[in-house]
């Protein structure tokens, strides 16, 4: 009669596994690229894990993720999948949301013996880049994005 065996890990389903064995290299690249950021330095490189499906990509994703917030705290992490992007909208609307950058940003604005002027938020088009600038000023920022390859952009 075989015995039972109990599997902790099923690769494919983006669980972090016990021990992520021969990823060492994997996990020292990642955390030379955050040593510098809660300093407010950008990484050395942007990192990309690229590799067949059931390889780890997703394990080693959620490990860093756990690593940034156990080592890290004053690093805001970001972990996007394609599914909740359906458009571009939704990806600016994910890494530079309207409603944190309105905290940066004066309602009201006045000059002594000239008066004051106010105005309400646009929720018009918008420069990404230099609302992401903001955010990050604030707060240093990494973003996970699993499944890249099938991200929507331009639709």
């Amino acid at each position: 009669m075989e015995a039972a065996t109990t599997w902790v890990f099923k690769a494919g389903d983006g669980a972090v596994p016990p021990a992520l064995t021969g990823r060492t290299a994997e996990q020292a690249v990642l955390r030379r690229c955050l040593a510098g950021v809660s300093h407010g330095e950008a990484p050395p490189h942007n990192v990309v894990l690229l590799g067949p499906r059931g390889n780890g990509k997703t394990a080693l994703l959620r490990w860093f993720q756990q690593a940034c917030a156990e080592n890290e705290p004053d690093v805001e992490v970001l972990s996007l999948t394609p599914s909740a992007l359906p458009d571009d909208s939704a990806l600016a609307d994910a890494l530079a949301p309207r409603r944190l950058l309105a905290k940066l940003l004066p309602r009201k604005i006045g000059i002594s013996s000239i008066g004051t002027a106010e105005w309400t938020r646009s929720n018009g088009p918008r420069d990404l880049a230099t609302a992401l600038i903001a955010r990050c000023r604030r707060r240093p920022l990494v973003l996970l994005l699993d499944e890249a390859h099938t991200l929507a952009l331009g639709t």
